[in-house]
């Protein structure tokens, strides 16, 4: 001990240097680049300040430093007289190194005055070798300046913070498309980023002369208007749902804006970052065109590989699998994981044939039971040959925050990828510095469990960033230095670390002691290395939430190293101490005073380590069983890989009873907590059914069926259903638990799973059985589908309203009507994966769409309408209206038309995935027959088409144009009205011939069909004059609070209290802070079920939290029956998002179940990506008036401001309104929360519905 004392004692005093204390001199140095290639020439510059006075010659001595002890003079520089120029010091990087120290020591005679050093690396997996710098956004052509020179603001700020790589996040216009373009600006459909061509070829210039990489930006999804024009082009390439429409999650009136971005270079806020659809990589040709897309892309613009955030494979990381064009599951009978290990593969393969260096990374996710579990093999595949795997925020969500759960799985994480060959980046912790403290402390346990772990930072800032701290640059610069430490390929963790070494503080263990978990061992040449991270790790109790500065775990004291076998060599680092490496020759043991955070012991030894056992961090194998086959006769089968949620104690495992061999097994081992969410999904997959009854199937096992507790909850739209464990007839044996439900159109159908302990349990694949589905009929009374006792439509009102899904522009319509002097209206189709949305702008009413002599739905699905829409365009048409439907990968049997009035409107029968090629002559479109309506038309240009609806005409229909197989323009006349249907699509490049869209015989046939709807000689349209619904009550609000009743009576409050009538309405404490009480009160009876209210509302608030910080009630009753609400109120949630809303909460007739019903619009500028954004919005300011009115049917919630549509609901089955009876609450609620509002002219109407 005397001798390991005395040890201890020479290592502190190494601290001290012949220049620590303050010194006159001043010297510095650095290298030209961040990255040298192995042997490439370098350049040091470097600067040196003197005292005044200054005499006698001075002479710069160069070392360069690598590895643990290895170092390369570097010729002196010898100095004479007392004026200073910056120096160059030449030298060659070392052939085989890894992080390297230029130190420079300035001596003055013989007596040392300053010394300095820089970092740099030697090598060419830049991955590998450190961290990832700041990536960027925004590149304008302006900022081409801050990338030049060698000086320039970026070079400076990139050679300064160490990293070895770079990516441009979103800087190309869309993703696997559109990754080149001719424009010289634009901006991006994904972020919105302003970039110039000049601006990334400066950038890629400025990163390669520093020896730094640039990964471009890529994912699985095109998006905007760039992608979305490319994917016309291919339909053969898009994913689809179950009813057969094409997935995104887009509005279309955005990609419409967006097709401007690269010429104003002004992106409009309210529209969102990102809007996407969804591909089938299981075809060969789509990756075969992303990988070209990606290389020249590399050429262009001098990028040097990719980092994806969405993968190609099937289903992406954690989203649907989708179906093909045709209707099967993309992997088309095999594993898919398989195939999606057979896409990585060809993409890995395919790039680098032709890019030998090019450089692939992928995002995770989260953590690997809800990422890399559900595909394994192309997990793997993924990992292979220093494949980059980030796991953006894998410790910072849930249980995962706590440092140490979060570390423990930080290190399962890295570990796995790096016995697969691949190179781990951990959570981005820099973009969640606004919801998580950025501190010394935060960031240095940040750096150490990902280095302890062998994982690399994404995501650093750059000096001279608000977040940034120097601590970055200090463990970036350690990392640098020592990567082959922390990072080497050949890094093993060792199986039993407690064989070759004991680490104790104050003579015994601790659990704050963490160096069990970091043991590894490295094989050299002819000598082997075992290395530990001791790491004094946070409280258990601190998270990454709660972690402030006094979280600093206190200093462990006398923490003593005693090795099993005496090294040839033992060295101890730690980057906050100087100097950061200390040699302390062979020595059985070590003592440590005292261990702040972390420390480094390298033991070395000559010889071969093969013998030592290593650790093998658990993989999953799915051994090719797994399957997601087609849906058959209504069955779908959901494998249960698509539902992890990535909860602590669930992980998918092998189990031959499983339908596809593996299971989601939940431990009870393992639970943090009473109830964890272990299922849910299926993920961006809706509808995952047609609407109808249906019937779903879980296949469950428990390891103990003993106890009477509830070991599982299972959710979805068939309710909530707890599973005891007694409820299993055997242990270990599946059993199938099924509930059946009515699934609504546009309801989402995804099912949960709660899981609540007591004994293991085991999930198998989700079967949902379609065991009938509603057609729109079954929907409504017989007596509300008459139309005969119904005004026929009369005249011409020279209005069109076109429903506009993608490429609606191809149909010319526009131009048409501007031929024809038509007025078109216009709303937009919004896509979802989630539920379908009515388009706010669409007729809402029969009467508002028999004011137009025609309606078109471009590439529109059948659920973007839902029944209630649907039934109200059956009866415009029977009653004269014209209606033209144009195909597309969401119309006709990829619409969903099945069982729908569209179905029945329409004059040609389709089947679901309906869409086919057309090839060489089959492509030409010719007249159907010798009919009057193509007379006069030339076909001499040969029209094509290339992707068309394989439907056949009904009886009774005329078919006007048609190809060698199937109709493209087909008619009929349906009561008083008339429905075009062209089952032809804007999809598909032409190839030697003309596309119907530019033959200039469609502007023919589309004059002739305005022609036919709005005929010139016709008397203008009047309309019908419908049922006035009666006065139900009426209050001024400007002089008194009597409401007058429909026959002129007046009626007092029930109950008033704290609100005035005054000269500008009724104040409900307009002029008071928020929480100010009061009450006013009207008899019950005034809600009917059709009714309206108007009024006109001025607030006395802003929309901010400081002066709103809860949803406030306008309007409000309850149901005597059932005790629902039926309310009028301004929504607020604390993300900011504020509404107008109304909600009711009711039965369906002919259910006693409640449900809530709802329409609402945005009342502030929601923020992008939140709910609120995709409703339509008004900008309310405090003090000005707007008049509202909300109207209401057992069908239809309607609300306006000033006279236009803000807010629409349909509701099919119909909601009973005819039990909210109780008295009406104005202002406030019955809680006495006033609104902080003024409101007057309030007009109240209502009538009863018929008895049926």
């Amino acid at each position: 001990m005397i001798r390991h004392t005395l040890i201890t004692i020479i290592c502190s005093a190494a601290c001290a240097t012949p220049c620590a204390a303050e010194s006159p001199w001043k010297l510095s140095v650095r290298v030209d680049k961040v990255v040298y290639r192995p042997g490439a020439p370098g350049n040091a510059k470097i600067t040196i300040a003197a005292p005044e006075n200054h005499r006698g010659p001075l002479v710069v001595k160069g070392r360069l430093e690598y590895g643990l002890d290895q170092h390369v003079d570097l010729p002196e520089l010898k100095i004479e007289g007392a004026e200073f120029e910056p120096l160059t010091m030449p030298f060659t990087a070392p052939a085989a190194a890894w992080g390297c120290a230029l130190v420079v020591k300035l001596f003055r005679e013989d007596t040392l005055v300053a010394k300095s050093q820089d970092i740099f690396a030697a090598g060419t997996d830049h991955f590998r070798l450190g961290q990832q710098n700041n990536h960027g956004g925004t590149i304008a052509k302006e900022a081409v300046r801050l990338f030049q020179g060698e000086d320039g603001y970026w070079p400076t700020k990139w050679r300064d913070m160490k990293g070895t790589w770079l990516e441009i996040f979103g800087g190309l216009p869309s993703e696997v498309c559109g990754l080149t373009t001719d424009w010289d600006q634009w901006v991006t459909m994904q972020g919105k980023y302003r970039m110039s061509r000049d601006g990334i070829r400066a950038y890629t210039t400025a990163a390669h002369r520093l020896g730094l990489t640039v990964m471009m930006y890529n994912n699985a999804t095109p998006s905007g208007s760039v992608g979305t024009a490319w994917g016309r082009k291919h339909p053969e390439w898009l994913s689809y749902n179950y009813m057969g429409a094409m997935r995104g999650d887009l509005r279309v009136q955005d990609i419409e804006s967006r097709k401007a971005w690269h010429r104003t270079m002004a992106p409009e806020a309210e529209i969102s970052a990102f809007e996407p659809f969804y591909l089938n990589f299981g075809d060969r040709k789509l990756v075969e065109f992303g990988c070209d897309q990606m290389l020249a892309a590399c050429r262009d613009f001098g990028y040097d590989g990719v980092r994806f955030d969405g993968h190609w494979i099937l289903g992406d990381v954690a989203g649907g699998l989708g179906y093909d064009m045709a209707g099967h599951r993309p992997n088309r009978g095999e594993s898919p994981d398989v195939v999606s290990a057979r896409i990585l593969r060809q993409v890995r393969e395919y790039t680098r044939h032709r890019k030998s260096d090019f450089a692939i990374g992928f995002n995770y996710g989260d953590h690997y039971e809800r990422g890399g579990a559900r595909n394994p093999a192309a997990y793997r595949m993924a990992c292979a040959d220093g494949g980059m795997i980030l796991w953006e925020g894998a410790t910072f969500n849930h249980a995962y925050s706590n440092w140490r759960i979060g570390a423990a799985k930080l290190r399962e994480n890295a570990l796995r990828v790096h016995q697969n060959g691949g190179i781990h980046y951990g959570q981005n912790h820099m973009s969640s510095t606004d919801s998580y403290p950025c501190n010394d402390f935060s960031l240095r346990y940040y750096y150490i469990t990902n280095f302890a772990a062998t994982s690399h930072i994404y995501s650093g800032v750059y000096p001279g960033h608000p977040k940034y701290r120097p601590i970055q640059g200090l463990y970036y610069r350690f990392a640098l230095r020592y990567g082959d430490l922390l990072y080497a390929e050949n890094l093993r963790p060792v199986q039993d670390p407690g064989n070759h070494l004991t680490v104790r503080a104050d003579g015994g263990k601790t659990a704050d002691l963490w160096w069990t978990p970091y043991t590894y061992k490295r094989q050299l040449n002819g000598k082997y290395q075992l290395i530990t991270h001791l790491v004094n790790m946070p409280a258990d109790d601190v998270t990454k939430q709660n972690s402030t500065p006094d979280k600093q775990p206190v200093p462990l004291a006398n923490v003593a190293v005693q090795f099993a076998k005496r090294p040839d060599r033992v060295f101890l680092l730690d980057p906050e101490e100087e100097p950061w490496l200390r040699p302390l020759g062979s020595v059985p043991s070590l003592q440590i005073p005292e261990l702040k955070s972390w420390k480094i012991v390298v033991q070395e030894f000559t010889g071969t380590c093969d013998a030592i056992p290593v650790e093998v961090i658990p993989e999953l194998s799915l051994r090719g069983k797994d399957r997601a086959p087609d849906a058959r006769d209504g069955r779908i089968v959901f494998p249960i890989t698509l539902f992890p949620s990535g909860a602590m104690c669930a992980r998918l495992v092998q189990d031959d009873r499983a339908l596809f061999g593996v299971a989601l097994r939940c431990h009870q081992a393992e639970t943090l907590q009473p109830i964890h969410r272990v299922l849910q999904g299926p993920n961006q997959s809706m509808p995952n059914t047609a609407p109808g009854r249906l019937r779903v199937v879980f296949r469950l096992k428990v390891t103990d069926n003993s106890r009477a507790s509830t070991v599982c909850t299972l959710q979805g739209r068939f309710g909530s259903h707890a599973i005891t464990a007694d409820a299993f007839a055997e242990p270990g044996t599946f059993q199938e638990f099924s509930y059946e439900y009515n699934l609504q159109e546009g309801t989402s159908n995804y099912v949960y799973m709660d899981y609540h302990g007591g004994t293991d349990l085991s999930v198998d694949a989700v079967v949902i059985e379609q065991l009938s589905v509603t057609p729109d009929r079954d929907l409504f009374a017989p007596q509300s589908l008459k139309v005969t006792d119904r005004t026929p439509r009369r005249g011409s009102s020279k209005k069109a309203h076109i429903l506009r899904g993608l490429w609606h522009d191809f149909f010319g319509f526009d131009e048409a009507a501007r031929r024809a002097a038509i007025e078109c209206t216009s709303s937009w189709e919004t896509l979802s994966t989630d539920h379908p949305m009515i388009p706010v702008d669409f007729p809402a009413t029969v009467e508002a769409l028999l004011e137009h002599d025609l309606v078109a739905l471009l590439n529109v699905s059948a659920d973007s309408l839902k029944p209630v829409r649907r039934k109200h365009l059956r009866e415009y048409v029977l009653r004269g209206g014209t209606l033209f439907v144009g195909g597309g990968p969401r119309a006709f049997g990829h619409g969903g038309y099945e069982a729908t009035f569209l179905e029945e409107l329409l004059p040609v029968q389709s089947v679901r995935f309906d869409l086919s090629r057309a090839e060489g002559e089959t492509q030409r479109i010719q007249p159907a027959a010798d009919d009057p309506f193509t007379r006069g038309v030339s076909f001499a240009k040969r029209p094509r088409v290339v992707y068309y609806h394989k439907a056949r005409a009904k009886t009774g229909a005329d078919v006007i144009l048609n190809t060698q197989h199937a109709p493209i323009l087909t008619r009929w006349k349906l009561g008083h009205g008339t429905v075009y249907a062209f089952t032809g699509t804007p999809c598909g490049d032409i190839e030697g011939g003309l596309a119907w869209w530019q033959w200039d015989g469609w502007d023919d046939i589309l004059d002739r069909i305005l022609a036919g709807a709005s005929p010139g000689k016709q008397p203008t349209y009047t309309a019908g004059v419908g049922g006035v619904v009666p006065l139900a009550g009426k209050i001024a609000g400007t002089g008194n609070l009597t409401l007058v009743g429909g026959s002129g009576n007046a009626l007092s409050p029930l109950e008033s209290q704290g609100v005035r009538a005054t000269a500008q309405g009724i104040s409900f404490g307009y002029d008071q802070p928020q929480g100010a009480q009061g009450v006013l009160a009207y008899p019950k009876g005034l809600i009917k079920p059709v009714g309206s209210i108007t009024f006109k509302i001025t607030p006395g608030w802003e929309t901010e939290l400081s002066e709103l910080d809860r949803s406030v009630t306008l309007f409000s009753t309850q149901s005597d029956a059932h005790g629902g609400v039926f309310q009028i109120y301004v929504y607020v949630h604390s993300s900011e998002n504020y509404a107008l809303a109304v909600h009711v909460h009711t039965n369906e007739i002919g259910n006693e179940t409640l449900v809530g019903h709802s329409a609402m619009y945005a009342i502030k500028r929601a923020p992008v990506g939140s709910g609120n954004s995709l409703l339509k919005t008004s900008i309310w300011k405090k003090g000005t008036t707007r008049t509202i009115q909300v109207a209401w049917s057992p069908s239809q919630l309607v609300v306006t401001e000033n006279g236009e549509t803000m807010a629409v609901s349909d509701f099919a089955p119909e909601m009973d309104l005819s039990s909210f009876t109780g008295p009406l609450y104005i202002g406030s609620s019955q809680s006495k929360r006033l609104s902080c509002v003024r409101l007057k002219d309030i007009e109240i109407r209502g009538i009863e519905l018929e008895s049926k």
